[in-house]
């Protein structure tokens, strides 16, 4: 099956689009992109062969977007904006070499101006406040849209907002996120922010990826395990200054690790101390106790993740059905896995299964002379957060 690589270049100022460029094999050297809704940025780079006598007008931090053609449909990839920029004299082109990050990359280096303090905000009022005026907000302005941020069942208690001007707003981010909301924030394919809480079970499965006989339609299928990531238990002491000494330091009811893949094995415990006045939830309509209870079920889920974790090798980047229609490999979907033993070890069936239903939290695609190489990463939903 033949397909292309699209490459749209903005000017982050102007907004005005550059050509877009289809790149005909021979013409992309190299092209990687990998994406992840477990890490806070994706990365990219690429290298294009362009003519000796065209001019290009595109440099760094101007924004990219990505995408493949496919009988005549175009699937997008992502979108970022190029930090290195290198300009080489080849032998019959200019060879043009670029990295870059998604636009949410870019908050990893800003920090903020002046210190923040604000009482009872939300998780998105945060994320308005931080983005304002930043790359993912410019890029929705250019393409005409009212706001750049999607959800799916986050958390919607109030927090208290606090930030000192030496703090980066990437790591800020991340912690109200992460730790606090404890849910998880990514770039989709189209520019958007991703928030999204927990979803055990899928709404949708887009298809299946089979290794199993004649409905085999990846090239490979690895499940690894790692039992010694798994918490044992986890305790969270909390404190606050609004309590007396007496109150200080009150740790939450041990929570045990269930899962019974880790039965008999002894671990590490997580234990951590978190300030109630960081988060208005902890101290406000809910129990202290309880919610530090809930931050430990947390720690003890994710701790989980890598006892299944599926990588799939497949050598297209998108699943093609029989009419035609390519159906793309998009973050926080579900999908089916098959194969022909039963090699997935989950929670319900320790002793493995032939078929699974799991979560595709990672995609990395790239493109080179010799070859291309399609990764997709899958972990148990109940895992994500």
């Amino acid at each position: 099956m033949k397909f292309q690589l699209g490459i749209t270049f903005i000017n982050r100022v102007t907004g005005k689009e550059y050509a877009t460029r289809i790149m005909p094999k021979g013409a992309v050297p190299s092209f990687r992109f990998k994406t992840d809704m477990l890490n806070f940025s994706d990365v990219f780079d690429f290298k294009i062969g362009l003519p000796k006598n065209e001019t290009y007008d595109f440099g760094s931090h101007d924004f990219c977007e990505f995408f493949f053609i496919v009988n005549e449909q175009k699937i997008p990839i992502g979108v970022g904006y190029i930090e290195d920029f290198v300009d080489t004299e080849g032998v019959s082109q200019i060879i043009i070499a670029t990295s870059g990050r998604d636009l949410m990359g870019r908050l990893v280096d800003v920090p903020f101006r002046k210190a923040i303090q604000v009482n009872e905000l939300g998780l998105l009022d945060i994320y308005s406040r931080i983005c304002s005026g930043e790359y993912v907000q410019r890029y929705a302005q250019i393409k005409g849209r009212k706001g750049y941020i999607k959800t799916n069942n986050h958390y919607t208690g109030k927090m208290l907002y606090a930030a000192n001007s030496s703090q980066l707003k990437g790591r800020i981010l991340q912690r109200y996120t992460n730790e606090l909301a404890l849910n998880v924030a990514y770039s989709d394919e189209n520019g958007f922010i991703n928030i999204r809480g927990r979803q055990e079970k899928p709404d949708v499965i887009k298809g299946t990826l089979s290794e199993d006989g004649e409905s085999r339609n990846v090239s490979n299928i690895s499940v690894s395990c790692k039992l010694s990531q798994a918490f044992s238990d986890a305790v969270i002491l909390y404190n606050s200054t609004e309590t007396n000494v007496a109150d200080a330091n009150k740790a939450g009811n041990p929570i045990e690790n269930s899962d019974p893949r880790v039965k008999g094995i002894v671990n590490r415990r997580f234990l951590e101390t978190i300030n109630i006045g960081e988060a208005k939830d902890f101290a406000g309509n809910k129990d202290p106790l309880k919610r530090a209870n809930e931050v430990a079920w947390n720690k003890i889920r994710v701790s989980n993740r890598e006892l299944n974790m599926v990588s799939v090798t497949s050598h297209l980047p998108f699943v093609l059905e029989k009419n035609g229609e390519a159906i793309p490999f998009r973050l926080g979907d579900f999908w089916r896995l098959k194969s022909y033993r039963p090699k997935f070890r989950t929670k319900e069936h320790p002793e493995g299964e032939k078929e699974v239903v799991m979560l595709l939290a990672g995609v990395m695609y790239e493109i080179t002379e010799t070859g291309n190489v399609f990764e997709l990463l899958f972990i148990e939903p109940d895992t994500v957060c």
